[in-house]
């Protein structure tokens, strides 16, 4: 990690020296500052009495050559003196002018503005909190006198810097617009990233090929947001943000491996791959749709939900399962909406759990096209409708259908057969990169390697890498995942869209439920992904964007920057706000 003439670094934090986080973002800056050269260091408690300029943290230098330790504060000056002493490279030295120019801006941006919004929030709006916090060590009732004199000087400090002169309402409104500037430019270095990414896991603040200075302040915010008890309201607006999310995730996972581990973050760590354990939650549900057909589903529904949330189900692609929909269901996922709706996801027949006609038991490919899968729906609804678990919620307050690019048709097939009791509980639609309702005819050696693009690992591996997704887009569980769902679909369900399913003629359906007004005031929501190749933006627009809204239906267009066909496991939080938008 060093080499033998380093000198011996420690870090003095303020705060017990366990393996956690600290709440103090410069301290976490600190510790990247050095873990992205690959530098060792000490950790001790310290104290901000014998602080060098009374700041957290500093740090103590012993060298061979002075057996006296040196003391140094203030993280920007600690790593400027460190680099200067050649103990850390310069991080900035091959930034141009706007670049340089940038990176600063950014870091006065948090550490010169986003930082008094913050101690505002810990000091003023969860004081007790903050107080017990960061004054454990004291005794009482020493602790309630100095926590006074602490939150005097606090004040003061930010009524002279300007914060403390602006009201609650404003704080907040500065703070939100901060972060959602920092998701927004992690989601253009995100993708800015990808197409040189080479197999790299962890994407930079300025889209380089590595770390700047500004990404070291950056993630010390993003943690000590996450982590510090007396910001809630910080910690809950930094888990809103995805890419803000997995910005730090990969830093976490890369340079604080050991983090993983740490107590205080076991129950809300948003960094925990949402692996196996995520997609078993949830109750299973068997439906028999026919006697040779079986319909898994997965029940979502968490006793805080409101008692007026309607009910989302969700319908996969073609070799996907409900397990596609994870990030957006499992109440461990950061994106997931599962504290606000109940939901169903529903295996198709022949994929996943559910079973289907067998050509052993005269069953055909053509008993896997659009309408029969349509038909599973259909009868999916009547048992919801009956089912202790959802009963009262949909009777109450009706169902979102959220497909994806199969899916999606299943649905407008589905609806054109369903019943007007049945029309009259639908609330919205999201369709996500949806199969268009018109028929598509491939040619013959394109439709034969199609059908053969999940026979094995490897062919699933290629075409998630190269036309479904991007590798840096998923997680190491997503890939899985995803040759898991591919491979374990049956033939008849896998020749079934091929060769019949893509083929079927919906605007018929289209005219029909035109005609029929419980369906016409529903809003539509259809997203497409800006790079994907299998439903090409344009193609969606014509196709299923426009040809519903010609028929008089309330259908809303937007295209998701940087995804490719699977934005549930791409931008979840896109899906998200797609159903926020169809129930408001």
């Amino acid at each position: 990690m060093t080499d033998k003439h380093q000198p011996t670094i420690t870090i003095f934090r303020g705060f017990s020296c366990t393996a956690n986080y600290a709440w103090s973002p410069f301290v976490t800056k600190l510790e990247a500052r050095l873990r992205f050269a690959g530098v060792y260091y000490n950790l001790e408690q310290g104290s901000i009495i014998k602080a060098p300029r009374g700041k957290i943290p500093y740090i103590s230098i012993t060298s061979k050559h002075n057996n006296e330790p040196e003391f140094l504060s203030d993280s920007q000056l600690i790593s400027g003196q460190l680099t200067e002493n050649g103990i850390l490279p310069d991080l900035n030295e091959e930034l141009s002018p706007t670049e340089e120019t940038m990176d600063q801006a950014l870091r006065a941006l948090l550490e010169d503005k986003l930082y008094f919004y913050n101690t505002n929030e810990r000091w003023n709006e969860n004081y007790y909190t903050m107080r017990d916090g960061v004054m454990a060590s004291i005794p009482y009732p020493i602790r309630v006198i100095v926590g006074y004199i602490a939150w005097r000087k606090t004040n003061t400090t930010l009524h002279g810097q300007g914060t403390g002169r602006f009201s609650l309402e404003e704080i907040h409104s500065f703070r939100s617009k901060i972060w959602h500037d920092i998701d927004n430019l992690l989601a253009e270095s995100r993708h800015k990233t990808s197409a040189a990414a080479a197999g790299r896991n962890v994407f930079w603040a300025l889209g380089r090929k590595g770390p700047t200075e500004v990404d070291t302040s950056l993630f010390g915010f993003i943690i000590g947001g996450l982590v510090c008890d007396a910001g809630p309201e910080s910690r809950k607006l930094i888990r809103s943000l995805p890419n803000v999310i997995e910005y730090a995730r990969r830093i976490h996972e890369e340079y604080f491996p050991e983090e993983n581990q740490q107590s205080n973050l076991q129950s809300s760590n948003p960094f925990t791959k949402q692996g196996s354990t995520a997609l078993r939650k949830g109750k299973m549900l068997f439906v028999q749709t026919s006697p040779d057909t079986k319909i898994h589903l997965r029940l979502v529904k968490e006793s805080s939900i409101s008692s007026s949330s309607p009910l989302i189900v969700f319908l996969h692609y073609w070799g996907g399962s409900s397990s596609t929909w994870y990030k957006i269901t499992s109440p461990d996922s950061p994106f997931s909406l599962s504290s606000r709706y109940p939901s169903v996801s529903m295996d198709h027949r022949g994929w996943g759990e559910s079973t289907g006609p067998t050509a052993q038991n005269g069953g055909t490919a053509k008993d896997y096209s659009v309408t029969p899968l349509a038909s599973d729906l259909v009868s999916v609804l009547q048992t919801l409708r009956t089912n202790e678990a959802t009963a009262s919620v949909v009777k109450n307050n009706g169902i979102v259908f959220v497909g994806h690019s199969m899916g999606a048709k299943v649905i407008l097939a589905a609806l054109g057969s369903a019943s007007d009791d049945i029309l009259a509980l639908v609330k919205g639609l999201v369709l996500v990169t949806p199969a268009p309702p018109t028929p598509l005819i491939l040619p013959p050696d394109m439709s034969e390697q199609q059908e053969h693009a999940y026979d094995s690992k490897e062919s699933v591996q290629f075409v998630l890498s190269n036309i479904l997704s991007s590798p840096e887009l998923l997680t190491d569980e997503d890939m899985a995942m995803v040759v898991r769902d591919s491979l374990v679909g049956n033939t008849l369900a896998n020749e079934g869209w091929i060769r019949y399913g893509m083929k079927e003629d919906l605007i018929p359906v289209l005219d029909e439920l035109a005609s029929r007004p419980h369906i016409m005031n529903v809003k539509v929501s259809v997203l497409a992904g800006e790079f994907d190749v299998v439903e090409q933006k344009d193609r969606v627009q014509s196709e299923v964007v426009e040809m519903l809204a010609a028929r008089g239906f309330n259908v809303g267009f937007s295209v998701v920057k940087g995804a490719k066909h699977l934005i549930p496991l791409e931008y979840p939080e896109a899906v998200s706000r797609a159903i926020d938008e169809v129930l408001n």
